[in-house]
């Protein structure tokens, strides 16, 4: 239990306890955890799980940030884990509720004195740090032993639910079909709050790995919820309607919204941008790009921008997709559009902070149902 193994860290999770933010539950946090059990460690929120407080997609059980933060902290959350997109990062908005009266400065001070007490504790604090770990290297623990027991554990506990006699394969295939959407992702491997493994081997690569004179072929099939979606290829781009020049213009502007002289311009080959560090630890931007797009099939297409702190897309300068205050932004939209025929399009999308790297992407009206039937039909002899 938590008392009896003297944990020192308990995280409190999304969900909610009777119709409230587990993060903001007093009976549970103040009351039984802290007061009743003599907790005296720190607690901290499941990353952006107190910006769920007030988005207006989640628990919606408060109207604003400044109120999420003084409900999350005098019910007992010491350390709120968020990201950059939600206001509830924002230290701004923590001084807010304390200005307004929400949140007193005392409570405040205990959560701080329990985490400064942690760090003191492990000796966080000391210059130059010489606890247990300081002097343990990448070299330590990834060897060829510990990958070896990796692997081996991996083998000893995953549970194959499905098996119609076909694994393992007999004798050395020719042609392997291998479909879905997370049969060539590591993301899907090793989940998410995950270590960083240094040789990490998806499905469709083992399986070529494995059979190397095999024609091994790979498609999405599917997307995770609406179909796949791919980067729109260069191709695609014209800055005018006669598509007699590639590319898009692209606005590169200073503040958070893309108003006013922009700071830089250029002319690009696709909606694409990548900030790179140091420079977009610190940075606050927006971004445009204009000009026109060419499908090369008829149907409905379905767009997504992959920035996280907002994005618009217009078409023929209609709004199609407007996810700019929704923090980490995954709406997309199908619209019809004519193969050979030119659309104008806009791209704006804000980002502050880390996770600059940003990707027009689109679901051609095909996705990748006729590609899986026919690697289906041809994928094993």
């Amino acid at each position: 239990t938590i008392t009896e193994a003297r944990v020192e860290g308990i995280m409190c999770a999304y969900n909610a306890v009777n119709g409230v933010p587990a993060c903001g539950y007093t009976p549970y946090m103040r009351d039984r955890v802290k007061t009743e059990w003599g907790f005296t460690g720190h607690i901290v929120s499941d990353c952006a799980a107190i910006a769920d407080f007030y988005l207006p997609t989640s628990h919606a059980y408060v109207k604003t940030p400044e109120e999420a933060i003084a409900v999350a902290w005098k019910a007992g959350t010491d350390l709120n884990c968020d990201f950059s997109a939600n206001k509830t990062f924002d230290p701004q908005t923590t001084v807010n509720a304390v200005r307004q009266g929400m949140l007193s400065e005392a409570v405040l001070d205990q959560a701080l004195i329990r985490l400064f007490e942690i760090r003191y504790r492990l000796g966080l604090l000391d210059q130059p740090y010489t606890g247990p770990f300081a002097s343990i290297k990448a070299t330590d623990y990834d060897t060829p032993e510990h990958r070896a027991l990796a692997q081996e554990t991996a083998e000893k506990s995953l549970v194959l639910l499905k098996n119609d006699g076909l694994l393992p394969f007999k004798g050395d295939p020719r042609r392997i079909a291998v479909i879905g959407p997370n049969a060539n992702s590591v993301e899907a491997l090793v989940g998410n709050y995950n270590g960083t493994p240094s040789k990490p081997v998806t499905i469709y690569a083992g399986l070529k790995a494995r059979y190397p004179k095999a024609e091994v072929t790979f498609v999405e099939g599917t997307g995770w919820v609406a179909p796949p979606l791919e980067n729109v290829p260069d191709s695609a781009f014209c800055q005018d309607a006669a598509c007699t020049t590639t590319g898009l213009r692209f606005e590169d502007f200073g503040g958070s919204k893309p108003e006013g002289k922009p700071v830089a311009t250029a002319n690009v080959v696709n909606a694409q941008y990548r900030w790179g560090w140091p420079t977009r630890q610190a940075r606050e931007a927006s971004v445009r790009w204009s000009g026109y797009v060419r499908p090369t099939e008829t149907g409905g297409y379905r767009f997504r921008y992959t920035g996280d702190a907002g994005y618009r897309v217009f078409i023929d300068d209609k709004l199609i997709a407007d996810v700019w205050d929704i923090a980490w932004p995954t709406s997309d939209t199908a619209v019809p559009l004519e193969a050979g025929k030119t659309y104008k399009i806009r791209i704006e999308a804000a980002q502050k902070g880390e996770r600059g790297d940003h990707r027009l992407q689109w679901s051609q009206p095909s996705a990748n149902d006729t590609k899986a039937m026919a690697a289906a039909q041809n994928g094993w002899c």
